[in-house]
């Protein structure tokens, strides 16, 4: 297997080694460009470098704070022109001459005359970038490519913009967050449904700008992206029509059709399969259904990693409405979304948890199997408008939810591996009814806001569980036999509510003096209400009818709330020079306080209580930033953040069920409050141009104290049965978590490269109390994952990614680990821009200490577009070729570790077509 992966990487490395080589006779261009008049150099000056045989685009350029442009990797410029041109200027042209180069790559110094605008002047010339007072513009029409290209081929020619492997888009090295199309967010908003759709013939520009409430430099916090359409082509129909039939019964059908104009958007759209592709919703299944893209996977494909298989069915649609636009911000805008979904599928399982005991060895051995049918049905309502004054966010949604879970299961311990102490044989079926309706606005005005979120959910639920048990252990000798139905009718509501308000005037007044001082008061609220009504019922052998159980039903209800009112005081200390640098510190401190009541009834006495707590919860924050124009911006941060802990009701009153022979739990209500102390440091660095060894670095580290924390006691008798009870650890429990995030992205002519490193490490110490043994625990967490991305045009894909996980576990001497790694190639070939080859392959190995579990995953798909405007696609695929897949269960804690199997997806071939409507303006 590893030959033949060295022989793919073999031949796609040749391939590119031998682009490169054709391309290396290139030369970097500069120069620099001044006012005619005073000799001063002109900044953000558009300098496109053209070929004079036929006014092709080679490349193109803004000037800098210095006047100064620079060309990367041109070829030989002799036979080319450079177009100027900036708002105020006369636009010039330069033939560019070896002859007259000051030095083999030294443009001599071009002087711009400043003009005089006349009402009767019209420019000709559209440069292919250009700063529009605060915005940076690139002019589609600057740009000559294929007849069937999208937003995606455009922006890949733009310099600057990069487009990443997971369809983030960053321009100079910062995050677009925002994308929009005309001003408006473009169904839903997710960047990928606008860039691999929309045509490039209807774009007029692509506009760059930053944030209203950035004060820093437009080339500096490049934020918002919109796509702006030519004047009368704001239309368009889209979407994707297709279905597939394959081996072992596997089949595919989706389809969305998705229509927008100037005021609507609205998409209709379905999809069924068993082949365990699921979208959430209707703006997932919008998303992956896009005409034309370079991706290295598609979110919307067999999933061979979840555990089973399902049949899934979904349909819906969505829209939006313009009542009032004028911009991005003023607006009225309505929408909604409906979508019903059912899947169904089986699970099967076998794991095996080997405890990490002192005295003793204690193996848990489970094989089960899970029938499962859920349907869930949604419909939204969301109200948006915005405004100079204020700004108004509104949601209505309302959810059902019928679920059918039939399980069938075998469970047994041993001691020392061969000692069987208990075994289990188990029916349960269970089903559920839920209704749910949630509310969500938002207002703010001015020195005014406020935030709500709540909801309402009721919910019926029956289960009818049996089981035979038989303890070996000769102390207890016997058969314990359950038959038991539980009826229970729930009602759980929640309430969120936050306040804020700017009382800066009030203590400072309105002076200019103070304008880098903040102050406002703000209250977060969060009431939950709990209700239950639980029967439960035992079958009677001799009656042959099921009889209430007394000590198991109840009716119950949970109050509970906690109210966080806080003074905070925050101020700005800022440096600045422009087209510089800005360096500010950002300090603020949160005077804050939490009242916690809990407040319960019950019918059983022992779960009738009330708990009070007020604390003193500071919080606090110093954050320096130093933007360098044109350079980078650098962002360091460290924050303190504190807060208190009431136990659960489950923690402290729940009811001993018998019936859950391997995990009795038993309540504890002599269980007070815990406190956690967070500290939290970052270092955020992102490059403005290419230079600098990364586009981005993010690094933070996280440390938390928790004293009187809650965790497990766990007790087990002489039949390796587990009784849990939750327990003040007095000692307190610390956490450490880290994470890493650095991305480099470069290109050379055509080929563009992207480097991604994502890291974490999570490392939790806690005393643990098992069998009466109180020992220091530690659980760690590591892993990561390394991309290489390469692209040539748009024919040629290839991603390098490696990817672990490893878990360990210590509680007193014994120690458990275990890890996953995961070493994929996935290329993309296109020939003749109709017939793509396509390749996931993947070498996964799972460390165990009970064993190794290798495998290779191995997906190849070929596909041919059809017709003229490649609207039609012809897909075969080869699912999991060297049938080795598998799901493989591997984690541990501080308990023990677990590992196992279940069912999964497994090799099959797929023969589909696909028809992808679009009708655009033209």
């Amino acid at each position: 297997m590893r030959s033949i992966v060295i022989t793919i990487l073999i031949f796609f490395m040749l391939l590119t080694f031998d682009s490169l080589g054709q391309e290396l006779n290139v030369i970097n261009y500069q120069g620099k460009v001044v006012n005619a008049e005073t000799g001063a150099p002109i900044s953000s000056v558009s300098v496109a470098m053209y070929l004079r045989v036929d006014s092709s685009l080679i490349s193109y350029q803004l000037t800098n704070n210095g006047g100064r442009y620079l060309f990367n990797h041109v070829k030989d410029a002799s036979n080319s022109y450079l177009m100027l041109s900036h708002v105020g200027f006369i636009t010039k042209t330069l033939n560019i001459d070896r002859s007259g180069l000051l030095s083999e790559n030294e443009i001599p110094t071009i002087k711009m005359s400043p003009k005089t605008i006349q009402m009767d002047e019209v420019e000709v010339f559209i440069p292919p970038v250009r700063l529009n007072g605060d915005t940076l513009e690139f002019n589609a029409d600057a740009f000559r490519l294929d007849p069937n290209a999208v937003v995606d081929d455009l922006l890949r020619k733009l310099p600057g913009v990069t487009i990443w492997g997971d369809g983030k888009i960053t321009v100079n090295g910062r995050e677009i967050t925002r994308l929009l199309v005309d001003g408006k967010v473009f169904f839903g908003g997710d960047t990928k449904t606008a860039v691999q759709n929309l045509p490039k013939n209807i774009v007029d520009k692509i506009q760059v700008y930053n944030d209203k409430s950035s004060k820093s430099s437009v080339q500096d916090s490049l934020l918002h992206m919109n796509i702006k359409l030519k004047k009368g082509k704001n239309y368009g129909v889209f979407g994707k029509l297709g279905g597939g039939a394959g081996s072992n019964k596997r089949f595919i059908a989706d389809g969305v059709v998705s229509g927008f104009n100037q005021k609507t958007q609205i998409s209709l759209g379905g999809a069924i399969n068993n082949t365990n592709q699921s979208a959430h919703d209707m703006a997932s299944l919008i998303k992956n259904t896009s005409f034309k893209g370079v991706s290295a996977v598609n979110e919307y494909q067999p999933n061979f990693d979840i555990s089973g298989l399902y049949t899934s069915k979904m349909f819906g649609g969505k829209f939006s409405n313009d009542v009032l636009f004028k911009s991005d911000r003023d607006y009225k805008r309505i929408g909604g979304e409906f979508y019903s979904k059912n899947r169904s599928g089986v699970v099967s399982n076998m794991t095996n948890r080997e405890y990490n005991l002192e005295s003793r060895s204690l193996l848990e051995s489970s094989n089960y199997q899970d029938n499962l049918t859920e349907t869930i049905k949604n419909g939204l309502l969301t109200y948006r408008s915005r405004n100079e004054i204020r700004t108004i966010e509104g949601d209505l949604s309302l959810t059902t939810n019928q679920s059918h879970l039939s399980h069938l299961g075998e469970r047994t311990t041993s001691e020392n591996m061969d000692v069987q102490l208990t075994s289990q044989k188990e029916v349960a079926k269970e089903s559920e009814d839920s209704k749910k309706m949630e509310v969500k606005f938002y207002i703010d005005q001015s020195n005014f806001s406020v935030r709500y979120q709540g909801f309402i959910n009721k919910s019926l639920k029956d289960k009818l569980y049996t089981s035979d048990n038989k303890l070996d252990n000769s102390s207890s000798k016997g058969l314990w036999n359950f038959n038991r139905n539980y009826d229970s009718n729930f009602d759980n509501r929640e309430h969120k509510l936050d306040l804020s308000y700017d009382v800066k005037h009030i203590f400072l007044g309105n002076s200019d003096k103070y304008r880098d001082w903040n102050i406002n008061l703000r209250t977060n609220s969060i009431i939950k209400i709990d209700e239950g009504n639980v029967v439960v019922k035992d079958y009677d052998t001799e009656t042959a009818a099921y009889k209430s159980n007394i000590y198991l039903t109840n009716q119950f209800i949970d109050r509970s709330y906690d109210n966080r009112p806080n003074l905070v005081i925050s101020r700005y200390f800022r440096k600045e020079y422009p087209n510089r640098y800005d360096k500010t510190l950002l300090t603020q401190v949160e005077i804050r306080g939490q009242l916690l009541i809990q407040d319960t009834g019950s019918d059983k006495e022992r779960q009738r209580y009330n708990l009070k707590k007020a604390n003193f919860i500071p919080k606090a924050e110093i954050t320096y930033i130093d933007r360098q124009f044109g350079n980078s911006e650098t962002i360091v941060s460290l924050k303190y953040d504190s807060w208190t802990n009431l136990s659960s009701f489950d923690q402290r009153a729940s009811l001993l069920d018998s019936a859950h022979l391997y995990a009795l739990r038993l309540g504890n209500p002599h269980l007070t409050p815990s406190n956690t102390k967070e500290f939290n440091i970052s270092y955020d660095f992102s490059s403005r141009h290419n230079r600098h060894l990364v586009d981005n670095f993010y690094i933070s580290a996280k440390k938390s104290y928790i004293s009187n924390a809650f965790n497990d006691s766990i007790n087990f008798d002489s039949n390796g049965r587990g009784i849990y009870q939750t327990v003040n650890i007095h000692e307190g429990g610390e956490n450490l978590s880290i994470s890493l995030n650095s991305r480099k992205a470069f290109k050379h002519l055509d080929h563009q490269f992207q480097l991604q490193l994502k890291a974490n490490y999570m490392l939790s110490t806690m005393p643990k109390i098992i069998n009466e043994t109180k020992a220091l625990s530690s659980s760690t967490i590591y892993g990561g994952d390394l991309s290489l991305l390469y692209t040539h045009k748009d024919w040629l894909m290839i991603q390098l990614e490696h990817s672990l996980t490893n878990y360990g576990s210590k509680f007193s001497s014994n120690t458990f680990t275990s890890g996953t790694q995961r070493s994929a190639l996935n290329f993309s070939v296109n020939f003749l821009k109709r017939l793509t080859f396509q390749n996931d392959l993947s070498y996964n190995t799972n460390d165990f200490q009970m064993g190794d579990n290798n495998f290779v995953r191995w997906n190849s798909t070929f596909i041919l577009r059809l017709f003229k405007s490649n609207q039609g696609e012809f897909k075969l695929s080869l699912f999991d070729v060297l049938k080795q897949n598998r799901s493989v269960v591997s984690f541990s804690d501080a308990y023990g570790v677990t590992t196992g199997y279940t069912n999964a997806l497994q090799q099959y071939i797929m023969v589909g077509f696909s028809y992808y409507p679009r009708i655009f303006a033209k």
